[in-house]
């Protein structure tokens, strides 16, 4: 659970309103213990959606470079970082969000993450 905390804390960093977001109700903090580092990136991913759509994501670079940061360390993280927050973000762009708002800003292993997840569900997402 420290580990959970742990990403919690760096990712309120970014939207200051994550922890609240991640104690309530409709945040996934809810199950205790079960919660994962999955949760974690999941509960993320729908505030970071919401800031894309409205166009309202501040330290949107800074933001990428910790996802990169994630990735590039392995293990759970990563994991979570690629399937609970880049595939969030893909699988509503671009009904919702417009591809030229994240694209530049991902790493490249993000980058090629994401180019393979287009590859899997045969979409083309613009600027990749």
């Amino acid at each position: 659970m420290d580990d959970l905390n742990e990403y919690v804390e760096k990712l309120e960093l970014f939207i200051p309103e994550f922890r609240e977001y991640w104690d309530s109700d409709e945040g996934c903090n809810n199950h205790g213990d079960q919660s994962t580092v999955h949760s974690v990136f999941n509960a993320f991913s729908g505030l970071v959606i919401s800031k894309l759509e409205t166009g309202t994501l501040k330290n949107g670079q800074r933001l990428f470079d910790y996802i990169e940061s994630v990735v590039d360390a392995g293990g759970d993280p990563a994991n979570a970082a690629y399937t609970c927050f880049l595939e969030n973000i893909l699988n509503v762009t671009p009904e919702s969000i417009d591809p030229k708002s994240f694209v530049s800003l991902l790493g490249p292993n993000s980058r090629e993450f994401c180019r393979g997840w287009d590859d899997f569900t045969g979409v083309k997402t613009a600027g990749l």
